[in-house]
């Protein structure tokens, strides 16, 4: 199964990871949303943990 995340830029050294969660039962979206601080590897190292688990 595809897992949809994104990693955006907020601030300088500031990253958001958005994992796609799927909708609930009244078709909403649900998300989670993380901050990461530093550089963008770190984001893609957060994000690279959080789909292993």
């Amino acid at each position: 199964m595809k897992i949809d995340m994104t990693i955006k830029k907020r601030n300088e050294d500031t990253w958001l990871v958005r994992i796609f969660l799927g909708r609930d039962e009244n078709g909403k979206i649900k998300h989670f949303n993380a901050t990461v601080k530093g550089k963008r590897k770190d984001a893609e190292i957060f994000e690279t943990k959080k789909k292993e688990s």
